[in-house]
């Protein structure tokens, strides 16, 4: 390094500064190597104006100590935090690919982008926000690409340290970019997390029209229109993010999402939702005409004329038009398909484009007969016909296929003199088949379903045509159908249904994005919301193995309550097959993250199940009742009684029975209550054969 380097370069030991990346109010950022591990890091030099304030210094180690130990795949990586000659400094990973402003002109529009990018920052927060940390300034510079294309988050945390009774306001230091701070930030607050989540809607905003919602060279403009302008509109075509971007961009923090958890499965459904209403259209550039007529067509009024429609009907074909000009020939015909049959259909599309909005699944659970063949114990459901215009488009092409089955034809026209050996039993499982199609038994009941038997055609003539295509349509039926469950609210059944097309179609890449797409969709409390709604039929039909499912997937995502739930399930066998070992898993799960009730019933477990261990019941059964799970202390008490796992102790004994008898159980109190009746049963008696002085005596005398 020259010496006009050095001079340049601030002087932080350890580190080799190379270049000058990029220059801020109040930090400049340098490509550097970090000499120790010889790698390449972003260090991040505050201005030396900061060392006025007299504890900043302090603070700032202080909370970037806890911004350092934020681990996520979308929050940049903080190797190093420190003080050296009154230079505060940050090494942080260094990310080449650029910000999300350099990207912002060339991928203006592009809503599925601006979703996953939003999705990833909601992500990315939500997490920071869990650990106790407010970012307080999103914006488009602090958001990085690696190589693969994944969103980073960085600058966490830097504002959060400033705050207003500092002399650094008065240096000119701002808490936020007022381009895209929260109408609360104007008045020096925006300590939670819908602070963020206002930025995020600004980002978002921006992503889609290429603009922020409120711009003027006067930053007091900017700040006022903030806390009073209205949210402006989306353009056409982006009409259905309307509603997002009302919500993060609301003016009261108490009218955004929650928190950023939840915003971001809003997003994914949002985003996945788009792709299914999309998925039909014709290919190549035919798709951005599809979309704007689907999304732009739902948000006029009804048509309630026939003048009316006529108008409408000769709108939709103008933009048609207007859309083709200085296209290529080849789309000509494809869209001329596409106006003919929405000429022919039109008094009957209302419906169609009603299919195609983008819809999230309600919340509100439907009543809807549970799917067959579940996996995990989900119950099953009778077999359902075309509801949708999708299914009876397929269902529609499938009837109508006249495949020949018979003799081969050769290139010269003529039939091959051989048939299959087996082709009049090869005939016979076909039509099976294909009834089993028109009834709608497309997997269920498993022995005669269309699956069934087409699968059956296949283990004799590996190569039948009429078979695979087969199979192919009760695919794409099933997958219609599990669309249509998830869209109700219903993703166990939807996955119950993608399994079974998966049986038809072991190697269809779309399923299995599809299945991944809804297991990822499963959230803990959501889960356990649900589960609980169908083990006591709260609005719903009560159904013990749909509830086991969703417990799981509570359960799976670090519920405790669900984990305690599921663990009686499973010691009752009630929706699920009865495994006390897996119940004991779960309870020990739940233990583990102090779960008192959990706690109790794997005392409980230990000393009635089949497999006993009575040494271990006493620590779980105290600590239980220490944190006053009250049926706890009866348990504790007749231990000591009966000498049970414990050495018998009169006075002990005595002691948790009073204990129990002060804090009494009500009826209220009792319903509460999740135990194996199993093993509670068991405890009850022994419980009465040792504390009922008649029930012994009676022993005594015979």
């Amino acid at each position: 390094m020259s010496d006009i380097d050095q001079h340049i370069y601030p002087d932080i030991p350890g580190y080799d500064i190379h270049a000058e990346l990029g220059v801020g109010g109040i930090a400049t950022v340098y490509l550097a190597v970090q000499k120790s591990l010889d790698r390449r890091v972003a260090l991040k030099v505050m201005s030396p104006i900061l060392a006025v304030e007299p504890d900043y210094a302090e603070r700032f180690v202080r909370e970037g100590r806890t911004i350092a130990k934020l681990s996520h795949t979308n929050i940049i990586t903080v190797y190093d935090i420190g003080v050296q000659k009154h230079k505060l400094y940050i090494a942080m990973e260094h990310i080449p690919e650029g910000n999300l402003r350099s990207q912002l002109e060339t991928r203006k529009g592009d809503a599925d982008w601006a979703l996953s990018v939003a999705g990833q920052m909601a992500l990315a927060l939500g997490y920071a926000h869990r650990h106790n940390v407010i970012h307080r300034d999103v914006k488009p510079e602090n958001i990085l690409f690696r190589e693969n294309g994944v969103a980073v988050l960085t600058d966490f945390g830097i504002a959060k340290t400033i705050s207003s009774d500092t002399n650094l306001t008065r240096a000119g230091a701002v808490i936020g970019t007022p381009k895209y701070m929260s109408p609360e930030q104007t008045d020096g607050l925006g300590n939670d997390p819908q602070t963020d989540i206002y930025s995020l809607g600004i980002i978002l905003f921006e992503m889609l029209t290429g603009r922020v919602p409120y711009e003027s060279e006067n930053s007091m403009a900017v700040l006022y229109a903030h806390v009073h302008s209205p949210i402006p509109k989306l353009p056409q075509g982006l009409h259905d993010l309307q509603p997002l971007i009302d919500q993060m961009l609301a003016k009261n923090p108490k009218d955004r999402p929650a928190d950023c958890d939840k915003l971001a499965e809003i997003i994914r459904l949002m985003r996945r939702e788009r792709h299914i209403a999309m998925k039909n259209a014709a290919p190549g550039e035919v798709g951005e005409f599809l979309k704007d007529t689907l999304e732009i067509e739902p948000q006029m009024q009804e048509p309630d004329s026939a003048a009316s429609r006529d108008t409408m009907q000769a709108n939709w074909i103008s933009r048609a038009a207007d859309w083709l000009r200085g296209r290529p020939a080849w789309q000509y015909l494809g869209i001329a398909a596409v106006v003919v049959l929405g000429a022919l259909v039109w008094p009957d599309n209302r419906v169609a484009q009603e299919k195609a909005t983008v819809i999230l699944p309600r919340a509100a659970e439907t009543d809807s007969p549970p799917a067959p063949a579940a996996p995990a114990g989900i119950s099953s459901a009778q077999p359902v016909r075309a509801e949708t215009e999708r299914e009876r488009v397929i269902l529609s092409e499938f009837l109508s296929d006249d495949t020949v089955t018979g003799p081969a034809t050769t290139a010269t026209g003529s039939k091959a003199a051989m048939q299959h050996p087996r082709q009049a039993e090869i005939d016979a499982l076909l039509g099976k088949a294909r009834t089993a199609v028109e009834d709608g038994q497309l997997h269920y009941p498993k022995e005669g379903s269309a699956i069934h038997w087409y699968q059956a055609v296949l283990q004799i003539d590996p190569g039948n045509i009429r078979a695979q295509r087969g199979l192919q349509a009760v695919a794409d039926l099933l997958k219609e159908k599990a669309i249509a469950q998830n869209n109700k609210g219903n993703p166990d059944l939807a996955l119950v249904l993608i399994a079974a097309a998966l049986d038809a179609t072991p190697g269809d890449v779309a399923l299995k994005t599809l299945q991944s797409d809804i297991n990822g969709s499963f959230k803990a409390a959501s889960s356990y919301k649900k589960a609980e709604q169908l083990y006591y039929g709260k609005g719903v039909k009560q159904n013990l193995r749909r509830a086991a499912f969703y417990y799981r997937k509570a359960a799976d995502r670090g519920h405790r309550e669900a984990m305690n739930a599921l663990g009686v399930m499973y010691v009752d066998g009630t929706g699920v097959k009865r495994n006390e070992s897996m119940a004991k898993t779960w309870f020990r799960k739940a233990a583990d993250k102090n779960d008192a009730e959990a706690m109790y019933n794997l005392a409980l477990g230990y000393l009635f199940g089949k497999q006993k261990k009575t040494a271990s019941a006493l620590p779980l059964a105290t600590a239980a009742s220490s944190l006053e799970y009250r049926p706890a202390y009866r348990l504790v008490g007749w231990m000591y009684t009966t000498g049970t796992g414990v050495a018998a102790n009169t006075f002990q004994a005595f002691r948790w029975d009073l204990k129990g008898m002060v804090n009494p159980i009500n009826n209220k109190l009792e319903s509460l209550y999740r135990t194996p009746k199993t093993w509670q049963d068991r405890f009850d008696i022994a419980y009465k054969e040792a504390t009922d002085t008649a029930y012994a005596a009676d022993e005594d005398n015979s």
